[in-house]
């Protein structure tokens, strides 16, 4: 288990490591869900206002960010794992130490990471974002200023892995929909006054560092014993952090790069308005991952702390039933994304996006629901404490992924690029089903690769409606999901019953 807990034995998780309740799933889900729907409704504001080279340039801020945000060594998903042990085994006498450590370090990480990013972004805009002289310039100047806020992006993610190891999910979330709402509304109503992206990169500082504040509020009544010892630092908690943080890191440094390099390389390749292009559909298709994202979080601590103990079978078994029901959950919104992706894309955004964009969408979407299964995978590798094996595999799937990216990109452009990242998320599952069920008994791990299999076939017939021109013979692809949803519907309803 990376030693991150090494001085407690290994007993029965109590009932702190507990699963979560349904009022806490549904937070969950509406902590993302909120934010995102808010963003979907102004995504036709912000590419009206800002045109399609402002709103590609203005995507590529927030993808940069987006992963430099993860790059903080593994220490929120340390904290994660970490805390979460000690809450299921009565030791939170150990977590202030863990905190203020982990906050010390990832304080001065930030502030190395921010000189950085400045100091690179004029060379990253010139090879990453070809256009107007003047959208370059403020391009630049946006990076920089959210550059100013690293520490404090990193101190969030830190602050909400102590909160997800508490199981404060109700606290958690109203912090995220409150966030996720002010950075969405302020910049599309700012958005009718200026176009400047270093104003709105202001703007959404601004915000970041406002929720940062509330969260460390909130994280000190959790944690009491924070800032009642002048120790800032603990070697002792430091050196099994950066043992497992290392691999994460690792981990992370190449992940976000797989998600991200496709619009980076649109960009680079061909020009802001194809990633506007791609970034839409992209946008759209993700918003499938909604399950698996407000479920497995709540589920980490408990996975951890069974995990630890070794008194996983019933676990386990759930692992699978959970499996099935992301599987079955995301198949429907999957299926209706790419059986009327050109009726949606232009209802949503008019005349704006060409075709391409709806074959994209329809790529993508086959894609997002295999991947919304890997991530229950994923999770349970990580709550073994397996950061290596994670790290081995981005490393492995980076350099067939960049290759496969040129291949594709060259010969189909934006469609090309929807299918490079498809392509890859189908083998990326196939490897995570593999190592979680090295994990399992035999009978759960039967279960899971049938799981996937299933859930690949579908994904595969999905990705053929973009072959189909009839309205009437692409609704047909519906009726696999509903039919087993209806067949499946009361174990649905029960599947947490015995659980929350």
């Amino acid at each position: 288990m990376s030693g991150l807990v090494e001085r407690h034995g290994a007993t029965s998780p109590p009932e702190a490591a507990r699963w979560p309740t349904r009022r806490e799933l549904v937070l969950n889900a509406a902590g993302l869900l909120v934010p995102i729907f808010a963003a979907v409704l102004a995504l036709p504001v912000l590419t009206t206002n800002l045109g399609l080279p402002g709103f590609g340039a203005l995507s590529l801020l927030l993808a940069l960010f987006t992963y430099v945000g993860v790059l903080d060594f593994g220490f929120s998903a340390a904290v994660a794992y970490r805390a979460s042990m000690l809450v299921a085994r009565g030791q939170t006498r150990d977590i202030p130490d863990t905190v203020r450590t982990a906050a010390a370090v990832v304080l001065v990480l930030g502030a190395g990471v921010a000189a950085v990013v400045a100091a690179l972004a004029a060379p990253f805009v010139a090879a990453f974002a070809s256009g107007s002289a003047p959208l370059q310039v403020q391009l630049t100047a946006g990076i920089r200023v959210l550059a100013c806020v690293m520490p404090i992006i990193f101190l969030g993610a830190l602050l909400t892995s102590v909160q997800l190891a508490h199981c404060d999910f109700s606290r958690l979330n109203y912090v995220r929909i409150s966030v996720g709402l002010a950075t969405v509304v302020l910049t599309a109503v700012a958005t009718f006054w200026t176009q400047d992206l270093q104003v709105l990169a202001a703007i959404i500082a601004l915000v970041r560092v406002a929720g940062a504040l509330v969260q460390a509020t909130l994280v000190s009544r959790l944690v009491p014993a924070l800032f009642r010892t002048p120790v800032l630092c603990s070697l002792d908690v430091l050196r099994p952090m950066l043992h497992f943080g290392g691999w994460i890191t690792v981990s992370n440094l190449i992940g976000p790069v797989m998600t991200y390099m496709d619009r980076f390389y649109l960009g680079f390749e061909r020009s802001l308005v194809e990633v506007a292009e791609y970034v839409s559909p992209y946008e759209l298709a993700t918003r499938i991952s909604l399950l698996p994202a407000a479920v497995l979080p709540a589920l980490f601590p408990r996975m951890v702390a069974a995990a630890a103990s070794g008194a996983g079978c019933a676990d386990d078994d759930f692992l699978a039933r959970i499996a099935g029901l992301v599987a079955l959950g995301c198949a429907l919104p999957a299926a209706a994304l790419a059986c009327f992706s050109p009726e949606i894309l232009r209802a949503w955004m008019g005349d704006v996006l060409p075709s391409t964009s709806a074959v994209a969408l329809q790529v993508l979407a086959a894609g997002v629901l295999v991947n919304c299964v890997a991530q229950v995978f994923f999770q349970r590798v990580q709550a073994a404490g397996d950061t290596k094996r994670i790290a081995c595999t981005h490393l492995a799937e980076l350099g067939a992924y960049l290759l496969l990216l040129w291949l594709t990109t060259a010969a189909y452009g934006v469609v090309g690029v929807a299918l490079a990242w498809t392509l890859r998320v189908l083998i990326d599952a196939a490897v995570f089903c593999h190592h979680a069920a090295r994990l399992l008994p035999a009978a759960h791990a039967r279960a899971c690769w049938r799981i996937y299999a299933v859930t690949l076939v579908y994904a595969l017939a999905l990705m053929c409606t973009a072959m189909v021109a009839s309205f009437w013979v692409r609704a047909l692809f519906l009726l696999p999901p509903l039919l087993l949803a209806s067949a499946k519907h009361r174990e649905l309803i029960d599947v947490f019953r015995s659980r929350t």
